[in-house]
């Protein structure tokens, strides 16, 4: 069965410091943060009704560098089977957190959509000092444990050139005054 996944992380300092300026509320009841990841349009097969899980990884791991979508043959990089060269995951595919509020899942009509999931849980984590891996977003399980294709689902990456549709945490409140 085909397995896939990415990871990716978010500088939670940074969004600290903006609660610390008052650029955003300190308040964690009246924020929500959203994580935003864009469909990137192929000429593929999409799968259908489809559920992703996004999940706190419990492990640090090294982006690396490259751009080798064909042969797998990126160096130094988190893979499969490692997090860093020669150091694997504590369990194959990655390592997440199983604690509460540490996994969310996001649901796929389609397979076109663009993903907007509420991942505040996970934030007031980070900011309240679990360490920030950042996360893993995956096909559930249970999809891939049998035999048919799931076929392909891809999102645009931080290094676009569409700055628009570049991965964000985005804050939302309520801002206005009565």
């Amino acid at each position: 069965a085909e397995q896939s996944r990415f990871i990716i992380q978010f500088p939670v300092d940074t969004i600290q410091s903006d609660i610390t300026a008052s650029a955003i509320p300190s308040d964690t009841s009246s924020v929500k943060y959203m994580l935003n990841i864009y469909n990137a349009p192929h000429g593929n097969a999409t799968p259908l009704s489809y559920s992703l899980d996004i999940c706190m990884l419990s492990e640090p791991w090294n982006e690396g560098r490259g751009l080798d979508m064909d042969n797998y043959t990126d160096l130094g990089a988190s893979n499969w089977s490692n997090r860093f060269t020669g150091v694997a995951w504590t369990t194959t595919g990655s390592a997440i957190r199983n604690d509460v509020n540490s996994k969310t899942s996001y649901f796929f009509e389609t397979g076109l959509e663009d993903m907007s999931v509420d991942i505040s849980e996970m934030v007031y984590k980070w900011l309240d000092s679990v360490p920030n891996y950042g996360l893993l977003v995956r096909m559930q399980p249970s999809a891939v444990s049998g035999s048919d294709s799931l076929y392909t689902k891809r999102f645009f990456s931080r290094t676009s050139d569409f700055f628009h549709k570049r991965p964000t945490v985005e804050a939302i409140w309520d801002s206005s005054r009565k």
